[in-house]
């Protein structure tokens, strides 16, 4: 299910903020550097408490409701990597709320199709994955049984590859119930077949 489609990014910084994240700023040190900056510390745990409210402990890229887990393994992932374009580090409109699994996925990989010369872009042109905040999810990826993510063009192909959306279908594929004839069949017939869309079919039937 598809519970996030696009991001209305809150206001995660006071003016008080601005002040220390400009000082930070102008620091002659690395972008990684500023954001684990120990004046950033209390207003990164501001933010990601903003961001978790804002959107109700869920990750945007898998779309997984996380309400069980530490605050830990939930993450600010920067759509823009910090290596790519250090300028934008505490960009609000370049954070979003993430699981610690496709933060990790992601990583550093560049998702820029063009480097921006003055400000933030915020044309989806310019980015090769689904920007939360720009994009609208359903239009670049279908999701299946909460477990199959297909990507519908270049640039939803691309997010589930970045972040290792597939992780959940080979969990699916690994766990599962071996008592049902029908299904062990199904299972069988499914691993034998070069049909893209045979894993759909059978995702459908056995829930």
């Amino acid at each position: 299910m598809i519970a996030l489609e696009k991001i209305n990014p809150p206001t995660l910084f006071t003016s008080n903020d601005k002040l220390v994240i400009s000082r930070i700023n102008n620091l002659p040190i690395t972008g990684r550097k500023k954001w684990a900056h120990d004046d950033f510390s209390a207003i990164y745990t501001s933010a990601k408490a903003i961001l978790i409210q804002h959107q109700d402990r869920r990750c945007f890229y898998c779309q997984k409701k996380n309400p069980h887990i530490d605050n830990d393994d939930l993450h600010i992932d920067h759509i823009v990597p910090i290596d790519e374009d250090p300028r934008f580090i505490f960009e609000e409109k370049n954070l979003v709320l993430t699981c610690k699994k496709c933060n990790k996925r992601k990583n550093n990989k560049p998702v820029l199709t063009k480097q921006t010369k003055l400000k933030y872009s915020l044309s989806p042109s310019n980015y090769s994955i689904i920007h939360a905040h720009i994009d609208t999810y359903s239009k670049h990826i279908d999701i299946t049984g909460d477990i199959i993510f297909s990507g519908i063009d270049k640039k939803g192909k691309r997010t589930v590859y970045d972040c290792n959306l597939d992780r959940y279908v080979l969990e699916y594929l690994t766990c599962l119930s071996s008592t049902d004839r029908e299904f062990v069949n199904a299972a069988l017939k499914l691993l034998l077949t070069n049909d893209p869309k045979a894993l759909i079919t059978f995702v459908k039937a056995f829930p």
